[in-house]
Formats: C-alpha cells, sequence, structure tokens
C-alpha cells in the first residue's frame, strides 16, 4: 500500500463491492525491515494483514541508503 490511508480507502472499496483482495504487496528495505513510507515494522504489517484475513507478500530491496522510485510489479 503506498499510504495508509490511501490505500486503506481503495481495499474498503473494494471489498464493500465485492471484490476479493488476494493479497497485498509492499515494498520495505532489506537492511532494517521497515516501510518505506510510515517506517512500520514487518511484524505490524504482518498483524495487519492477519486482521483482515488477507496475505501480506513482501518485496525487499536494496536502496543503499536511498528512496527508491515506486516500483511496478
Amino acid at each position: 500500500m503506498a499510504r495508509g490511508r490511501d490505500g486503506s480507502l481503495a481495499l474498503d472499496k473494494l471489498l464493500r463491492v465485492g471484490i476479493e483482495v488476494s493479497c497485498l504487496v509492499t515494498t520495505m528495505p532489506d537492511s532494517d525491515h521497515r516501510s518505506y513510507g510510515q517506517g512500520e515494522r514487518r511484524e505490524l504489517i504482518e498483524k495487519q494483514g492477519e486482521a483482515l484475513r488477507i496475505p501480506v507478500h513482501f518485496v525487499f530491496t536494496s536502496d543503499n541508503g536511498r528512496r527508491l522510485p515506486f516500483l511496478c510489479l
């Protein structure tokens, strides 16, 4: 999710109209396992996915201390 609020609103709209969301995907630096946007710990993001009953997939990146541009998967 790009940002918590935007991603949460989009997810809510999808679920309300009956679209099945099979997983959530987020990027995270392999150096410290904290999200790029908010610095959330991996464990917290995993717990959020568990609470939603939607698996979370992490894409670990090496950024050499720099923020990466948005990745298109």
